[in-house]
């Protein structure tokens, strides 16, 4: 075996066809195999990436959503509005009157209705476009969005359900029920 590949080696006519053409060949096979694979272990790639960037997503918002809501006051003279939708309060980080709602285009929002009348005597505080998401993660191409079903308060404490990540319409995180326990009730 050394010897006829030495042989084949020290050939000073080089190669023949047939052996060029089985070279192109298995190249050919190998290149092949390559390529069909490098698309779908992108796509496993991205769903892990995806993944798991929903439950840190998922995770941040419950921060969030805690950190906003369990500081919250009622609105003075009324019971807290919570409704399938909408929850509105008294922030408890500037004292202002605001709103968290889930926002098709955004996910979860908070808005400061108090400081938007203070500069905008008119404002709507319906209107989509001056609330900000509570938390965001990605671009418009790839962004993953944390939405709730609804909210209502009972008991001293909100109660968010359903409480999902979804990117382009597909959930990828879920949390069934979220109580946030209120102490400024």
């Amino acid at each position: 075996m050394k010897r006829l590949l030495y042989k084949k080696l020290n050939n000073r006519r080089g190669l023949t066809l047939v052996e060029l053409l089985a070279t192109v060949l298995i190249l050919l096979l190998a290149t092949s195999i390559a390529a069909t694979g490098i698309p779908s272990a992108k796509a496993a790639y991205d769903k892990a990436v995806d993944a798991s960037n929903a439950q840190v997503l998922l995770s941040i918002t419950v921060t969030e959503l805690r950190r906003e809501l369990g500081l919250a006051s009622k609105i003075p003279n009324q019971d807290f509005i919570a409704d399938s939708t909408k929850v509105d309060y008294i922030s408890g980080k500037n004292g202002g009157q605001s709103q968290i709602r889930t926002i098709e285009k955004d996910g979860v929002s908070r808005i400061y209705i108090q400081e938007m009348r203070d500069f905008l005597p008119d404002a709507d505080k319906n209107d989509s476009s001056k609330f900000v998401p509570l938390v965001s993660i990605g671009n418009d191409d790839s962004k993953l969005s944390a939405t709730y079903e609804k909210v209502s308060f009972s008991n001293g404490a909100f109660i968010v359900s359903n409480l999902e990540v979804k990117k382009n319409g597909n959930t990828l995180a879920k949390l069934d029920t979220l109580t946030i326990h209120t102490i400024n009730e």
